[in-house]
């Protein structure tokens, strides 16, 4: 128009081995060329040019892989398999900047495997042999902190907004360089790219919560990993639960990506012809060997080397998965026609001129920049801990007050059940049955507090663990930071709610009608809420899945709750069960809310003898004693304290065995 054409230029500096991209407006080309480097920065003339975009040039290599797994011991019932299956055998290759990569083949091939080998998360199930280079340097664990990994499945904390879950990545994971201005401007670039803008005020949603499409929440996997502009970007079967349409936009954005220098590299499983079009080059994997690597547009010549010839208006995609599949019933002949494929390919030379380049990447590398910078990339966080703090409690807080099962439905739960409650044990007397009513209605409440805190957090904390486990592998922050976030932003509901119920209950039942009384009953179901959710948080780091921590709980609460002081007299205990009741949080809760309720109470009538006469009688026959309050006070928060450190430690254990099993 005009004379006026976009250009789209890719210029790779000698002198840092940096890819540029040159994109906008110029009249006739002219300016084009007007592109100088120099030692510190990259400067160009011509005000036309309207972006100027740059790529750390990376190129990754793998040689000699192989994978064996590790044999398991025997049992009981099964003896000792001393067996190693060979996943991956010998398989080599590299991947050249700004390329798009397809990985194929069969269930079991061992595309998962390989994918997993190239970003380092194999975990301890099995051994691996060989090398694994950028740029002609061995890297392992630091290609997280230059790469992005995105996985099959799409985890998010549900009630966040698709631009607060880009603004947290980038808080957490863009380098301290960018200020707030440069992190809020790559959003919105990031947003546009992929076509999130109309959407970026939704909440993510889930099967609960009402949010964002499946093509939306496949985009915003992507642009959480590339805000910051990583060279190498991994993907485990991108287009898996999406349909046609969907799947062809997603890997046209993903070729787009690759323009500005990128390198994506993606398993995929049965592509339409049209999307396996759009993939550069294309790695196909047999019984764990390399059956073909090479340009797409190549494969189809090489199975015509092996007599194997594509059928006319055929998916290319499906006939190499048809050929490199083995058949029930069939499969010898299977067999032999896969070694014959991988065979084939291994004395080609495409092969042998494969083997060569990554032979001189390894041998000779970059002496550039960006080799340097591979190695200067092992810090685990971005962002200092007290950033992390701030961050990671904001999202806690939004997540908690978002939920409408966190907040309406408690609160409509503790509100209905402290006015049950309440009509049950309404205006009792100071009399003998009143005595007896009073006490169970202070145990009531010490249960009723300790049940519905414990599972409030066995039903919501669970879900949110897989979101952590993926972002603490990578690296947008600690084990701790999270747990103490998570935990104190929970903490103003577990004052709160308990607060609410006991402001209703202690007026309606008739309570001790000292203020002084009343608060400190007040502090006591609190200090009781919060241990009961600790005690939740445990049960739910030590389970593997919320249906394992429901299982669990009722079984290690009830023996508490038995030995709390009502059912069974705390001085008739068993010797060999006497260690329980000094674990249970109901023995000195309703202790010390008998002491508050009793102490300075003179006169209970009598109408039938036996009777109790006073608040010191009714303590002694339920053997609690006033120079216990401190005590049980003190003890309180001893299992409140233990109870969050073992969970704290069960869930380090739990995610360290994750981040080795990959799990």
């Amino acid at each position: 128009m005009n004379g006026v054409e976009t250009i789209h230029k890719t210029i790779v500096s000698k002198k840092d081995e940096r890819i540029y991209t040159i994109s906008g407006s110029d009249e006739g080309n002219a300016g084009v060329s007007n592109v100088a480097f120099d030692d510190n920065s990259l400067d160009y003339e011509g005000q036309s040019f309207l972006n100027l975009k740059k790529t750390r040039a990376m190129t990754l290599a793998w040689n000699n892989i192989d994978v064996y797994t590790i044999p398991r011991g025997g049992t009981c019932c099964n003896r000792e398999n001393n067996t190693r299956e060979h996943i991956l055998k010998n398989v080599n290759g590299f991947v050249k900047p700004g390329s798009l990569v397809a990985i194929m083949g069969a269930s079991g091939a061992g595309k998962t495997t390989l994918m997993n080998v190239l970003t380092n998360r194999t975990g301890n199930t099995v051994t691996v042999s060989g090398l694994v280079t950028l740029n002609g340097r061995v890297v392992g664990e630091e290609i997280s902190s230059i790469s992005a990994y995105i996985q099959q499945d799409d985890v998010f904390i549900p009630t966040l907004t698709v631009k607060e879950q880009l603004m947290f990545r980038a808080l957490l994971r863009m380098d301290k360089s960018y200020t707030k201005e440069m992190r809020l401007e790559r959003i919105e670039e990031v947003l546009t790219e992929l076509n999130l803008k109309k959407c970026q005020d939704t909440l993510i949603g889930d099967v609960r919560i009402r949010g964002i499409s499946g093509g939306e929440r496949k985009r915003l996997s992507f642009a959480s990993e590339i805000l910051t502009d990583p060279p190498i970007i991994f993907l485990d079967e991108p287009t898996s639960g999406l349909d046609s349409f969907l799947a062809r936009n997603l890997v046209a954005t993903l070729k787009n990506l690759t323009s500005r220098g990128r390198t994506i590299i993606a398993t995929i499983h049965q592509p339409s012809s049209e999307v396996f079009s759009m993939f550069d080059n294309l790695i196909l994997l047999a019984e764990g060997e390399v059956a073909f690597m090479g340009a797409t547009k190549e494969a189809l010549n090489h199975f015509q080397l092996c007599g194997l010839t594509c059928p006319t208006n055929y998916n290319p995609a499906d006939f190499y998965l048809d050929k490199l599949s083995l058949i029930p019933g069939q499969e010898e002949d299977c067999t032999n026609r896969i070694q014959l494929i991988c065979d084939t390919y291994s004395k080609s030379e495409s092969c042998s001129l494969i083997n060569s380049s990554i032979k001189d990447i390894n041998d000779t590398g970059y002496n550039s920049p960006s080799q340097e910078n591979v190695g200067n990339l092992g810090k685990r966080y971005k962002a200092t801990v007290y950033e992390q703090f701030l961050i990671v409690l904001w999202r806690s807080w939004l997540t908690i007050i978002r939920d409408p099962a966190s907040l309406k439905i408690r609160g409509v739960q503790t509100i209905m059940v402290a006015i049950i409650f309440g009509l049950i044990y309404l205006r009792q007397e100071i009399n003998q049955q009143g005595v007896m009513n009073i006490n169970g209605f202070l145990f009531i409440v010490v249960t009723n507090l300790s049940f519905s805190s414990q599972f409030v957090v066995i039903n919501i904390f669970p879900m949110e663990l897989p979101v952590f486990q993926r972002e603490y592998d990578s690296k947008l922050y600690s084990v701790g930071i999270y747990f103490l976030c998570k935990t104190l932003a929970d903490i103003p509901f577990h004052i709160l709610f308990p607060l609410i119920f006991m402001s209703i209950d202690y007026w309606m039942v008739g309570l001790n009608d000292d203020v002084g009384a009343f608060f400190i009953s007040c502090g006591i179901v609190i200090l009781v809420s919060n241990i009961a959710a600790s005690f939740g948080y445990m049960v739910s780091c030590l389970a593997r899945s919320t249906t394992a921590a429901l299982a669990l709980a009722p079984p290690l609460m009830i023996p508490l709750l038995i030995f709390g002081g009502f059912f069974v007299n705390t001085e008739s205990v068993p010797v060999y069960f006497i260690w329980l009741k000094y674990l249970s949080w109901f023995k000195y809760a309703t202790e010390m809310l008998a002491i508050d309720q009793w102490t300075g109470v003179t006169n209970i009538t009598c109408s039938a003898p036996p009777c109790v006469y006073n608040g010191d009688q009714v303590l002694n026959k339920f053997s609690f004693k006033k120079e216990n309050f401190m005590l049980d006070l003190w003890l309180l928060i001893v299992l409140l304290v233990s109870f969050r450190i073992l969970a704290y430690v069960f869930l380090v254990i739990r995610t360290k065995r994750c981040s080795r099993n990959c799990c």
